[in-house]
Parts: structure tokens; C-alpha cells; sequence
């Protein structure tokens, strides 16, 4: 377990965590493999019961098609519906999606800490901004790597880019902050 002995960052750990960042950090990831969770609960039931068609075209089929792009070389796509499919796609997109969750997460603490910023005891609306502020990845880095330009203005007609991103990282930032509260 990690303790600073200067007093200014001791105190910082000890407003964060008790002391134990370790701890944090473990929980932060777990929270952030229940977010991830939660997002994916709220895109089946928009599509499924709901009849919206929610998030991106393909779910973890296209995450996983750029992924695997990515590691041969290809950053971006013309458009991520007309790329050839790439065996394992489904399998490498969901754990893809999972390890980002989870390790994105991580900077919510880290946040905290590099701005020196002591954390509150309920992270429950601190989380769900953070979440929030995590659906800049999707509209900037992720749909642009699809080929459907930032904020995913270039998408197929029936993907809502815009909206379905935000309200799924709401939930993901619900569950670090669930996840996060329960440990505290």
C-alpha cells in the first residue's frame, strides 16, 4: 500500500482514501467493469424492448473490426460498415469495450490527484459528470476511427450518435460511482 511521507500529499491520500490508493484504484476498475456493464444493459434494452436503434451500427462487431484495424495498421476507416469483417471481431470488440471501461475509470481518481484535489465522500454526482465527460471518447476518437467523422455526423441514418452515447456513459458513470460509494 502506497503512503507519501510528505505532509501535503499525505493529507491528500488520507482526504482520497485513508491512505490506501491501492484500494481506490482496484475499486475504481471495478466500478468501471460495472459502468461498462450498464452500458451495454441500456443499449440492449433501447434496441430490444424499446425498438430504438441505439449506439453505434454492429455494437462489439465493429468496436472489435477497429480494434483489430488498429493493430494492423488501420487507424481509420472509409466507413466501418463496408470494412471487410475480421475473424473474432464480436470476441475482441466486447473485450475491448471492457477494458476500456475498466481502465478508464482509472482516471476519475487520478483526476483527484493530479489536480490535487481532495475527493468527496459521495461519488455518486461526481461520477456521473465524469461519465458524462467520457462520451468525448466515443465523438472523438471512436467514431472518427469508424469513418463517420466527430460526434458521428457521417453515421448511417437509424445510429444515434449523439444522444445514445451520452446517456450510456451517464450509466457508466452511475456504476463507478455505485461501485465506488459501497467500498468508501
Amino acid at each position: 500500500w502506497l503512503l507519501i511521507n510528505l505532509s501535503t500529499e499525505q493529507a491528500i491520500w488520507e482526504m482520497m482514501v485513508g491512505g490506501n490508493l491501492m484500494r481506490l484504484f482496484f475499486w475504481s476498475i471495478v466500478g468501471g467493469l460495472v459502468g461498462t456493464g450498464l452500458m451495454d444493459i441500456v443499449g440492449k434494452f433501447a434496441t430490444e424492448k424499446l425498438k430504438i436503434r441505439w449506439g453505434g451500427w454492429g455494437g462489439n462487431a465493429a468496436l472489435g473490426r477497429w480494434a483489430l484495424g488498429i493493430f494492423g495498421g488501420h487507424f481509420v476507416h472509409k466507413n466501418i460498415i463496408e470494412s471487410s469483417p475480421v475473424k473474432n471481431e464480436v470476441l475482441v470488440g466486447g473485450a475491448f469495450h471492457y477494458f476500456t471501461g475498466g481502465s478508464l475509470a482509472l482516471t476519475y481518481p487520478l483526476f483527484y490527484l493530479i489536480f490535487n484535489v481532495p475527493m468527496q465522500g459521495n461519488h455518486l454526482i461526481y461520477s456521473l459528470l465524469w461519465g458524462l465527460a467520457t462520451v468525448l471518447f466515443p465523438w472523438f476518437i471512436l467514431f472518427p476511427g469508424f469513418g463517420w467523422g466527430f460526434f458521428g455526423v457521417r453515421a448511417p441514418n437509424n445510429v444515434r450518435s449523439f444522444i445514445s452515447p451520452m446517456v450510456e456513459h451517464l450509466f457508466y458513470g452511475l456504476g463507478l460511482g455505485i461501485v465506488l460509494n459501497i467500498a468508501s
